[in-house]
Parts: C-alpha cells; structure tokens; sequence
C-alpha cells in the first residue's frame, strides 16, 4: 500500500470538472459554480459507466441533462437529499475530497453552525471576534500563512471553538502538507465539538480518518467513520468512507451491507460506487450489488407505471364511452395527453439501467403534470354536471307545466303516464258525453232516433282529427320530454361512473411507496 505523508494523495487532489471551484467568492456564487461543476462531475463519472448504470441508448441521446435531473430528482423526490447549501451532508455522492475547503465555506454559512459559534464566541470581547474574522478573510483570499497565523491566536482566546481547529487543520492538510499537524488539530475539533455538535465532530473523525488512511492506519481509518455513523447516523458520506475502508480491509460482507443501505437511502451512490477504484478488490461483489439493486429498480416501476397505465386508460375510456354525445365537453380534454408521457417512461424502464430507471422514476412522480391534467378535467366534468342538473330540472317543469294546463293542478307530470295504445279509446269516452246532448235533441226534433244516432257518431268522427292535432301532440310532447329525461338520468348515472374513474386515477398515484 502506497503512503502519502508528504503529498497529496489522488483522492486528495481536486479533479479537472472542479477546478473553477475556489475561496474567495461569496456563497451565492460558490453555489451555482458548484452547480454547474457537479454536472460535468456526473458527465465524467457517466461517460466510464458500466451498463448496468447507464445503458448504451441513454449514452446515444446525451448525457449533458442527467445531472440536472438527478439533482432535480433528488431535491424533490427523495424528500431534499440534494442540497449544495447543507454542506457535506447536502452534497452527498457528489462530495470529493478535493472541493473540502468550499465545502467547509459553506459548512460556516450554514445557521446550525452560526448560532453555535455565537454561544461560543458570546464571552469575548470585539477583538478577538475581529480577530477570527480577519483570519477568515485571509484564508477566504488564500493567504494561508496569515490566516494560520491569526487562527492560532484565536485559538488561544479561545480554544472550545472547534470551526477554528477545522480550519487550521483544513491549512495544514492542503496547503502546508503537514499532516501530523493537521491530525493533532482534527483531534481537538473532535474533543471540543462532541458537546456543541455531534455533526461537527462526525466531520471531523471523516478528515482524521483520511489522514490516518494516508499514514496506511486503514483499520483506525475504519473506525473513526463508524464513530462518525453513531455520532450522525443521518450522515450518508460516513457510511460511504466506512464502506471504501472495509473494502480496502477485505471485510466484503460488512461493505456490501454498508452500501445496500446508502443505496437505499440515495440511488445515486450508484454512480459514484461504479467509477471508485477503492472497492477493486471486492468488484465482484460489487458488481452483483448494482445489477440487484437496477432489477429491483426496474421491477418497481415497472409495477407502478403498468398499474398507473392501466387506470389512466380506462380513465380516459370512460370519459369517451360516457361523454361521446357532448362535444363541447369533449373539445377540451385532448385524447391520449398522456401517450407521449407514458412511451417515454416505457422506454426508460426497457432501456434496463440504473439511470433510466431513476428517470423513469422521476418522470412517474412527475405530479403536477398529472394532478393539474387531472384537476383540469375534474372542473370540467363539475361544469359539465351541473348543465346536466339545469337541463334535467328545466325539461322536468316544461312537461309538468305543459301537462297541467290540459289536465289540470292535481296532475304530476311525473306520474302521468299516457300512450299512443289510448288515444282513440280516450276520445271516444271523453266525445261521447258531448254526443248524447246532440243525440237527444236530434232525436226528439226529428222523431227519427236511429238517424240522429248515425249523425250524432259522425259528427265524432268529424270532430277526431281536431283532437289528434291539438291534444295528442302535447301527449306525444309529454313522451318525448319523460325520454329526454330518461336520458340525462342515464348521462348523470354515466358521469358518477366516470368520477369513480377520476377517484381511481388519482388513487394510483397516492398509493405509490418506494421501498
């Protein structure tokens, strides 16, 4: 095993995509250069990637947009794991030891950090705060000399203050090359951050147990990241070193179990894990790792995305079996929305890598797409439910109203129920009772009964077709209204049907949980 007590080590050195990385900028603009140097980060690391990580066709479309994605993915999905601004626990996979010091810049901004400091710095007196500053200032501007300089003083001021071990020991590490040193300063930061922070000194132990690895003290390196975990368990990056230490030890098992769960907690580990030479001596076993890992990926989404396509179309199905007859309804909800989305999750999900799977994932949790889409219509079909009611309750009055002036008040025109099958028997009752007047008078006049019967029928007869054109009309109009009802009855019975669908669809997607 090679030692590196008087140089940096090759994990140590900051790699090309990181080079605009530097002190000496505001925190902003660190941010969104970090950004950007993260994204060539993950071109570089994609570019050497097994297929397993990445398949040859996304490699074909461009890997320029990954990144971006998987930061995206991360920050919203995963519950804000990405984060530049949270320092190294922010950055996660991305984190290399190279950008330490920016790192540590932004550690300092961090308010956890700032409201520590201010207890610890609360006693002293306005020089000595000045004089921390000025140390800062000078180690921001990469004068190293006087920024040690004035950080030992300030540490005599005031020794419980573990951000300036930090960054002494940060000064001799990288800058100085004394490593001894910056061991001895680790050492007191871990010491005088336990009490204050845990977390600062789990940041602490991953630099003693770097330097310790430098020196080929592997099993102490090993050991400082597990006091790591159980001083910060939420602290992925020290369950990652832990893992590099026990694959360089041969403790493959303790390794692979380590790093099943940093791929459970962040997938894109995986990205990192393929391209770090450290685990070639269990590569094997890191391999089988990844390919499980990509299946049970695969079989996830494919469960998910199947079910969600399944209840999308019928979704969509109900709304053109029940709603084919209101074209003013179906002019704004735009069939197959969703074709091109669901065919892009398909093909991820067929391309069998890691990274499509993600975005396959990504592109499945893509809600807004499907809960603005889905709210869209909902108000739709409101709109659309309360026409029905309007048209429903107006044809209801019209009929009785209709009904009413022939048959009078007391007649419902819901329960009056009249056919062609009684029209000619009706009007012969109804007739003959105007008929016996005219036959009597005829009758008695004439002395002549059976002729005045004869003429009395005819003039029934005669009388008939007034009554089909004025009375059997509304009769006829009453039918075609019960009908027309009948029929929005069924178009209401159709659109409850097609908001269970709604229901269903919207289930689908509050049901999905990752394991």
């Amino acid at each position: 095993m090679n030692l590196y007590l008087n140089e940096l080590a090759p994990w140590e050195r900051k790699q090309e995509y990181f080079h605009n990385i530097q002190l000496g900028k505001d925190v902003r603009t660190q941010t969104t250069v970090l950004r950007k140097a993260i994204q060539d980060q993950t071109k570089v690391q994609l570019a050497t990637g097994s297929s397993v990580v990445i398949s040859q066709q996304r490699m074909q479309k461009g890997i320029d947009n990954i990144s971006q994605n998987l930061q995206e993915f991360t920050s919203t999905v995963e519950k804000g794991l990405f984060s530049i601004n949270e320092g190294l626990q922010g950055l996660q996979s991305a984190f290399e030891w190279g950008i330490s010091e920016v790192v540590w810049q932004l550690e300092q901004n961090r308010v956890v950090l700032k409201e520590i400091l201010e207890i610890l710095m609360a006693p002293l007196d306005t020089q000595a705060k000045e004089l921390k500053r000025r140390a800062e200032d000078a180690y921001a501007n990469g004068w190293y000399d006087d920024a040690l300089e004035d950080f030992l003083e300030s540490e005599k001021i005031n020794k419980y203050d573990f951000s300036v071990h930090i960054s002494i020991g940060l000064i001799n590490l990288f800058h100085l090359i004394d490593k001894k040193q910056s061991l001895k300063y680790f050492e007191k930061a871990i010491k005088y951050a336990k009490p204050k922070s845990p977390y600062h000194a789990s940041y602490s132990l991953l630099y003693k147990a770097l330097i310790l690895r430098d020196m080929g003290q592997i099993k102490q390196a090993e050991e400082c990241t597990t006091e790591a975990i159980s001083l910060t368990p939420t602290l992925i990056e020290a369950r990652y070193q832990n893992a590099q230490y026990n694959a360089i030890l041969r403790n493959t098992e303790k390794a692979i179990t380590v790093l099943k769960e940093i791929l459970k907690k962040n997938i894109c580990y995986c990205i990192k894990l393929d391209n770090d030479p450290t685990f070639n001596k269990i590569k094997t076993d890191v391999d089988k790792l990844l390919l499980k890992v990509k299946d049970q990926l695969r079989n996830e989404c494919s469960r998910i995305f199947y079910k969600a396509k399944e209840i999308y179309s019928d979704f969509e199905k109900n709304i053109y079996n029940s709603m084919r007859d209101y074209p003013d309804f179906n002019s704004s909800f735009k069939k197959g929305y969703f074709e091109k989305y669901f065919n892009s999750i398909e093909e991820c999900i067929n391309n069998d890598s890691i990274i499509d799977c993600i975005e396959a994932k990504r592109l499945l949790f893509d809600i807004n797409k499907i809960y603005n889409h889905k709210n869209k219509v909902i108000e739709q079909y409101k709109l659309f439910r309360s026409k029905l009611l309007e048209q429903k309750q107006s044809l209801q009055q019209k009929a009785n109203k209709e009904l009413r002036s022939y048959w009078g008040d007391n007649v419902d025109g819901k329960n009056v129920e009249i056919t062609s099958i009684f029209i000619f028997p009706l009007f012969l009752i109804y007739f003959q009772i105007f008929a016996l007047p005219v036959y009597g008078l005829m009758g008695w006049l004439s002395g002549q009964w059976d002729i005045s019967f004869y003429i009395s029928e005819i003039m029934i007869a005669i009388l008939f077709p007034f009554w089909l054109m004025i009375l059997n009309p509304y009769l006829n109009r009453k039918k075609i209204i019960n009908r027309e009802i009948k029929e929005k009855q069924t178009a209401e019975k159709e659109k409850i049907q097609v908001e269970k669908e709604i229901g269903s669809f919207e289930k689908c997607f509050s049901w999905i949980k990752w394991e």
